[in-house]
């Protein structure tokens, strides 16, 4: 009898590496893998790493040590974005004996194969492809369960790296996302959360151009019982089909997340955001107009380089 070989993940990061490392769980699930904790002792282990920030750069490279104290025999992988924009840094981190960027994850399961059958290439990169998946995650979700309907970015925020490190924007064909969200709801899922690095530029590369609120209706077409949230959305693919979704269709979560970053002109100019505070303020306005019980998030970056105290004060001000 052959004993399945064991593997563990670790996700560092956001929730479309979440939703990425369980879409791995199930494809090594089929590949004959027994999943274990992070914790345990396993033959291969998986960090699918962030690198948005110095300190999840930290986490990741501190999961994949990690790993290797836990059992040094074993294969330590470190994927992800951290990989894709640092491939050197990554492969120095002691005990790694794997380092895979974004789009190669998609080949993860055969660089495994390999690497355990004793060809170890050290590094994996690739283009990016379209976008794609290993497999959708196939395990029975909590009730809330991730979907991905688009990947990259094409805006350039002088503090962001995530085209560089995901490449830019692609949608996920309907019929993939209908198909897996089918699946997601046979199997006991009553909230899809659609998720991407920008979720409402879902649509690009369709002729004639799709939008995000086609996408949504054509998934609510699948029947009743279950609802949709959207995940972070930039203002400016905000659009009244959208609005009139939120504050009409009940089987749209009543919560909108829109990134400002600042709420200072000067500072959104210099960040090379593509809005301004005003627009801002209008779409929460139009937002609160059509549903006045929709919860409204956004993100604040505070203390950009050089960011001058008058400028912490008129961001204060623009928000209040």
């Amino acid at each position: 009898m052959t004993i399945p070989r064991r593997i563990a993940f670790a996700t560092v990061g956001c929730k479309l590496n979440q939703y990425e490392t369980a879409a791995l769980e199930t494809a090594f699930g089929a590949a004959g893998f027994q999943r274990v904790d992070f914790d345990q002792v396993a033959d291969v282990y998986i960090v699918n790493s962030c690198a948005v920030t110095h300190r999840s750069e930290a986490d990741s490279r501190k999961l994949a040590r990690r790993a290797a104290r836990l059992n040094p025999e074993a294969l330590v992988v470190l994927a992800g974005c951290y990989s894709q924009l640092q491939p050197e840094q990554a492969s120095a981190v002691e005990g790694v004996g794997l380092v895979v960027g974004t789009d190669a994850r998609q080949q993860l399961v055969a660089l495994v194969e390999e690497a355990l059958s004793g060809v170890l290439p050290r590094q994996a990169l690739t283009d990016f492809q379209p976008c794609a998946v290993v497999s959708g995650p196939t395990s029975a979700p909590r009730r809330r369960a991730y979907l991905k309907v688009q990947d990259g970015c094409d805006f350039d925020c002088a503090y962001c790296a995530i085209t560089l490190a995901r490449g830019s924007s692609r949608s996920r064909r309907v019929e993939e996302i209908l198909r897996e969200a089918e699946l997601l709801l046979e199997r006991g899922a009553v909230e899809l959360i659609l998720t991407g690095v920008n979720v409402g530029d879902w649509g690009k590369g369709y002729s004639p151009r799709r939008t995000l609120a086609w996408l949504a209706r054509q998934l609510l077409g699948l029947g009743e019982g279950f609802r949709l949230r959207f995940s972070s959305l930039e203002p400016q693919f905000l659009s009244g089909e959208l609005f009139e979704l939120l504050g009409f269709e009940p089987r749209i979560a009543p919560h909108l997340h829109m990134p400002l970053q600042s709420g200072s002109e000067r500072l959104l100019e210099r960040m090379r955001r593509p809005h301004t505070v005003a627009q801002f303020i209008k779409f929460c306005s139009i937002a609160k107009f059509n549903d006045p019980a929709v919860g409204l998030g956004t993100d604040l970056i505070t203390g950009l380089r050089s960011e001058e105290h008058t400028s912490e004060l008129q961001s204060r001000q623009a928000i209040s």
